[in-house]
């Protein structure tokens, strides 16, 4: 009861943080955990520990010889003779109930607002949506209607959340790009904390695997292949990427 009255003077008087009350998002380290940095691609860990998104399509087609990289098996007749042998049945199986326990787990797609290249992350008031910018490169950008764009990543969200897209052509590169804001609707109570402590939150994206597809483009004599992974979304969060306190679901 002490404790009671204490908590209630405490919220009176301005002292108790509304922190304190907030839940906290629970991502064990077995899970599998894509994250999004500003300079270095993806941190890919839990279930994904040590692979790339190269390896995530392999694994997704039961690709051996290319996901192990067993490079002396170099055409199509080599890999398939070589998934026959003993060896090759072995590792099918072992890739087969990776895969599998991937497609049966949630994963999580964690960008932190930071990590954003200095775009736009704020509140629209016009909208009433926040708005969260980042740049997508040509050729990491395939368009699936209903789905939301993130680099290598297609994700289907709750319908409420829009996108717009901008194309933009670098003269310098002469390579285009797409400016993508995600408009995420929330009311202005909720949206000023996250603005108040932006550059300490990240969105996240709760979301089953359902696919993997990929982009090819011309580079001089070289054919550039990047690789996507497309998912169904069950739960998006914008949380502190520090102490994973929810300030936002949908």
């Amino acid at each position: 009861m002490k404790a009671m009255v204490l908590v209630i003077m405490m919220i009176c008087a301005g002292l108790y943080s509304s922190a304190q009350e907030r839940k906290v998002l629970d991502i064990p380290d077995t899970i599998s955990v894509i994250e999004q940095t500003a300079y270095n691609g993806q941190k890919f860990k839990g279930l994904l520990e040590n692979v790339n998104m190269r390896q995530l399509y392999y694994l997704y087609k039961l690709d051996v010889c290319r996901y192990y990289d067993l490079d002396e098996y170099d055409t199509e007749l080599k890999r398939k003779a070589f998934k026959s042998t003993p060896e090759g049945q072995r590792l099918t199986k072992e890739l087969g109930a990776k895969k599998q326990k991937i497609m049966n787990s949630k994963l999580y797609y964690i960008f932190p607002f930071s990590a954003n290249w200095g775009w736009a992350k704020e509140y629209n008031l016009k909208t009433r949506t926040f708005d969260f910018s980042y740049i997508i490169d040509d050729d990491e950008f395939i368009p699936v209607q209903e789905y939301v764009n993130f680099r290598q990543l297609l994700i289907k969200c709750n319908p409420v959340i829009k996108q717009h897209r901008e194309k933009r052509y670098n003269p310098n590169t002469d390579r285009y790009s797409y400016l993508n804001t995600l408009k995420i609707p929330m009311s202005e109570k909720i949206a000023l904390p996250i603005e108040e402590n932006i550059e300490d939150l990240a969105l996240v994206v709760e979301f089953k695997m359902q696919n993997m597809k990929y982009t090819q483009r011309q580079a001089a004599i070289f054919n550039l292949t990047t690789y996507c992974l497309q998912g169904m979304s069950t739960k998006l969060y914008i949380i502190n990427k520090n102490t994973y306190e929810i300030y936002f679901s949908l």
